[in-house]
């Protein structure tokens, strides 16, 4: 058993702007990207600067979810974003504990989160609105232990498609993430579509209220799960995670070179024991993957879709991305068949983007992931380069598009609702013209970066030379380079330094 360290918590067609459509290890503080706030909130930020650490979890008694910032919003005074209403029986909460890591492993995150049953109402246009009968319950990880403005999973009691595409979408489970007040979620699934992902889940921004207390900016968006309109697999099928959390969960499995805090763990199907011949099936898989990289094997693309891999990995790296292992890493594969390869992704989490200006991801260079072994791979090397060749030419003028046009069209609500965040939990108010001007700025440079070190086959160099470059770039100011050559990029070598 782990040994855990338990803590009480009671805790229609929309427009493309603001609706995203598809046709704990060393986890670090989200958001990383520095913007600098406005300056006309200047003393409301110095205000909450006293109460830095508000949104850890200090001792057992806390009931942090029912906050004294409860703040209450007139219908007058909500911004024209869709609004989500919940309300509970006698304003019953979710409740959850907070468990460490086990000895000799790293993280925090929650366990026994218990569903409460309520009732949903959406208004506003930009969702489907109308009332649903629910139950939420408190998730995440490290957001779960140290956020005070929890994220929550939703259960409709009938399938509905909240986002107000039709019936086809139509699934019980829902997300809303606490990320709202940021546009990384939004600007990751943009990075998604546009290197090819199988499925990226949908999303709009949301405002949330609980029993009459104004919960602020989230980002409603479907879950990662097994579906026919969302990860779609057989029933013979795999969807499983190299997972950091993987000591929270009854079932996992280990390769044999796989590093200590890390394990797979199966989302589906679902089985009840590490024994079950379906998880068996699957570690003899993972650990052929395992050996077949680390030996440079071509039977390697017998069992692996090296498109996804090399997607899901260029993905990382166009967002810049820390917390190699903190940030979701999904696999799937369609059914037992040996001709159904396993796939990458879905894309999720991106709390940690915009970390790494001149250098890749961290998922890209670490040594207890496979991908800078990968990259070593002619097959694997040149599917990255092919896909970059692919969306480079169009990728930055893409990103600014859909920027620009969220914030032409939904700019004034988001910032109205960014400050009523801020009243509600504090922490520095950044307009949304400010966040776009500084994501701008990173991918003028990153992106010219990044094109680079493709047309120069530099696509292994080490975490420690990586680190040695930023540091010695970190001053220099970005120079308004196109992000992309595509043509230069077809001629890169695939002879790794």
């Amino acid at each position: 058993m782990i040994n855990k360290c338990f803590v009480k918590i009671i805790g229609a067609v929309l427009c493309a702007a603001l609706f995203v459509t598809g046709a704990g290890i060393n986890v670090k503080a989200a958001g990383a990207k520095s913007v600098a706030t406005d300056q006309s909130t200047s003393s409301d930020a110095a205000t909450s600067s006293s109460s830095a650490d508000k949104n850890a979890i200090s001792d057992s008694t806390a009931s942090k979810t029912t906050s004294a910032n409860k703040l209450t919003v007139s219908a007058s005074e909500r911004p024209a974003l869709p609004l989500i209403q919940i309300t509970t029986e006698d304003g019953a909460l979710p409740t959850y504990e907070v468990v460490n890591a086990p000895s000799g492993l790293a993280g925090a995150t929650i366990t026994d989160a218990e569903y409460v049953s309520g009732n949903m109402t959406i208004s506003g246009s930009g969702a489907a609105a109308g009332q649903y009968e629910m139950k939420f319950k408190v998730r995440g990880n490290t957001s779960a232990v140290e956020k005070e403005k929890k994220s929550y999973k939703i259960k409709l009691s009938a399938k509905a498609d909240l986002l107000g595409r039709g019936s086809a979408y139509a699934d019980k489970t829902w997300i809303l993430l606490n990320t709202g007040t940021n546009l990384n979620t939004y600007i990751g699934d943009i990075v998604s579509r546009k290197v090819g992902m199988e499925w990226t889940p949908s999303m709009t921004f949301v405002n949330v209220e609980i029993n009459g207390d104004w919960q602020g900016l989230y980002i409603l968006t479907e879950a990662v799960e097994e579906g026919s309109n969302r990860v779609n697999i057989s029933d013979s099928g795999y969807l499983f995670e190299n997972d950091a959390y993987w000591w929270n969960e009854d079932v996992y499995f280990r390769t044999s070179g796989q590093a200590q805090y890390l394990a797979y763990t199966l989302k589906y199907p679902e089985v009840k024991s590490s024994s079950d011949s379906k998880v068996a099936s699957l570690k003899s898989l993972m650990q052929k993957v395992e050996n077949y990289t680390n030996s440079g094997s071509s039977s390697l693309w017998s069992i692996v879709d090296a498109t996804s891999w090399s997607s899901w990995l260029l993905a990382r790296d166009i967002l810049g991305q820390g917390d190699p292992s903190g940030s979701n890493i999904y696999f799937y594969k369609y059914s037992s068949a040996s001709t159904d390869l396993i796939k990458m992704g879905p894309l999720w989490d991106f709390d940690s983007a915009f970390m790494h200006t001149s250098s890749w991801s961290e998922q890209h260079d670490v040594t207890y992931l496979p991908y800078n072994q990968l990259l070593k791979n002619e097959t694997f090397a040149n599917a990255y380069i092919a896909k970059w060749n692919e969306v480079s030419a169009s990728l930055q003028a893409d990103i600014f598009a859909q920027l620009d046009s969220l914030k032409a069209s939904y700019g004034a609500a988001i910032n109205k609702s960014r400050q009523l965040d801020k009243k509600r939990w504090g922490g520095a108010y950044v307009s949304i013209e400010n966040e776009i001007a500084t994501d701008k700025a990173y991918f003028t440079t990153h992106l010219a970066w990044m094109n680079e070190q493709i047309t120069s086959g530099n696509l292994t160099t080490t975490f420690e030379e990586n680190q040695s470059t930023e540091a010695s770039t970190a001053d220099s100011s970005a120079a308004g380079a196109s992000a992309t050559s595509a043509d230069s990029a077809s001629s890169a070598s695939t002879t790794q330094k």
